[in-house]
């Protein structure tokens, strides 16, 4: 299981890299306009039953520090809670809720829905992130400033808790320290 898993992580990581390769080579690129205003996201989150995760999720959109966004919300045919949860939020958050109707979802559900929230969305940056994922309050503010930067085209980032949950459990590390550790490091480098 662990050599696969690196396995696909090394294929994911080149494939990565290669894009990133051909997009900064491509002379096209060169000529494309200029985003008017870098600092504004269009953040898209598909979910499907994720009532018990939407919530801290939303509310970690909320606590945002120095941040210009809207948050497209996608359901993909929840059978729990998920829609009434989420609108709670639409007085706290730019907030849109899209349903993914069940002939939309074909064989790719999660790409359906990011492209039916791409053409609803506002803003040129698009930031993706999980239903079951928690936002650092300077995310977003933190990438915008990386796009002020006129060579940035793309940024990705990993879930970091998983990763590190991974590795600790890999390494043979209890998961509490490695994450303190390592959480710190990361945090340090990319929000703070």
């Amino acid at each position: 299981m662990i050599v696969i898993s690196t396995l696909l992580i090394l294929i994911y990581s080149l494939l990565l890299v290669g894009f990133c390769l051909v997009w900064w080579l491509n002379p096209e690129n060169e000529h494309q306009p200029v985003i008017s205003n870098k600092e504004e996201f269009s953040v898209i989150i598909v979910v499907r039953n994720e009532a018990k995760n939407i919530a801290s999720l939303l509310e970690s959109l909320v606590n945002q520090i120095d941040a210009i966004f809207e948050v497209i919300l996608v359901d993909d045919s929840s059978e729990d809670a998920t829609v009434e949860i989420a609108k709670a939020y639409l007085g706290l958050l730019d907030l849109k809720l899209i349903h993914l109707r069940a002939e939309e979802r074909g064989y790719s559900p999660k790409k359906n829905a990011i492209t039916k929230a791409i053409h609803a969305a506002k803003y040129d940056l698009i930031f993706c992130t999980d239903g079951d994922c928690i936002l650092p309050p300077k995310l977003l503010s933190n990438y915008a400033k990386k796009f002020n930067n006129q060579h940035v085209k793309f940024i990705s980032g990993p879930v970091i808790k998983k990763i590190i949950q991974v590795l600790g459990e890999f390494f043979g590390v209890k998961f509490k320290l490695w994450s303190s550790l390592l959480w710190l490091e990361v945090r340090q480098f990319l929000f703070f």
